[in-house]
């Protein structure tokens, strides 16, 4: 069995690296996606930079989902492309937490998962923001399936991985993450943050 399985676009891509932003990897990819996605990486600098000078408190959700033994991770369009992160996204005006993981693992990968177990926050500084991270465990049920459709301007690649064979580099945030939902007592993969 693979150690990591990549779906793009419904497409198996466990022999690459990942999409990248190449033409030849263009196909399929709306103009809209093509477009916001340069969007978002022009504007995640200056935004740096008005983080920086306000300091701003932000929530935010993070999911931990698994298929059987498999974790999902994505890579953005913006900010560190080259970094694995969990799925998750910003807190809207009055949306409660879970509300919001619902949302961005629709949003970002295709999936829709009701059923989520609070794991509590995390309480970092990113990017010169105050963030409360909420984070949420799921797990999908057995023959859901695991394709994913990806929101091509936010999510740069995307995969299920092994604990013990995750793709570097990893967020800093996600071993930390894991550690609330116990995974590196279950596979002593996770040690702490990196």
């Amino acid at each position: 069995m693979r150690s990591a399985r990549r779906y793009l676009n419904g497409a198996d891509r466990s022999s690459g690296s990942g999409l990248g932003w190449h033409p030849h990897n263009l196909v399929g990819v709306s103009l809209r996606a093509w477009v916001l996605s340069r969007t978002y990486r022009a504007a995640f600098p200056v935004m740096r930079v008005v983080w920086f000078v306000t300091r701003p408190a932000v929530d935010g959700a993070k999911c931990v989902v698994w298929d059987d033994d498999h974790l999902l991770l994505v890579r953005h369009t913006y900010g560190n492309r080259k970094e694995w992160l969990l799925p998750g996204g910003t807190v809207r005006r009055g949306e409660p937490p879970i509300d919001t993981a619902r949302r961005e693992i629709r949003e970002e990968t295709g999936l829709v998962i009701e059923r989520w177990r609070p794991l509590g926050a995390v309480h970092a500084k990113v990017d010169n923001r105050r963030n409360a991270i909420h984070c949420f465990a799921a797990r999908l049920a057995p023959g859901a399936g695991r394709e994913l459709r990806l929101d091509r301007s936010e999510i740069l690649d995307a995969g299920w991985f092994r604990l013990a064979a995750l793709p570097s580099p990893i967020g800093e945030l996600t071993h930390q993450i894991l550690e609330l939902d116990g995974a590196g007592v279950r596979s002593g993969a996770v040690t702490g943050q990196t």
